[in-house]
């Protein structure tokens, strides 16, 4: 599996797996199956969910923490 589709190995926050998730969640209820977690990846960066996520949660007080920042 590339790490592209693995979210342990991915550079998002894990506040950002979760609202990853809940997007793949409400794209699998549509489709009427699980769409799988690279195509909800591909869908939450290329419809522009990831850059106004992240700017909300950091205006909201926070700051982006990868799984790779937090295992230095």
């Amino acid at each position: 599996m590339s790490d592209y589709c693995d979210p342990a190995k991915s550079d998002y926050s894990l506040h950002e797996v979760g609202a990853i998730m809940t997007h793949k969640w409400y794209l699998s209820e549509q489709a009427g199956y699980d769409i799988g977690w690279g195509y909800a990846q591909w869908s939450w960066v290329m419809h522009g969910h990831r850059s106004r996520w992240r700017h909300a949660y950091q205006q909201s007080g926070h700051h982006c923490q990868t799984q790779e920042s937090l295992n230095q």
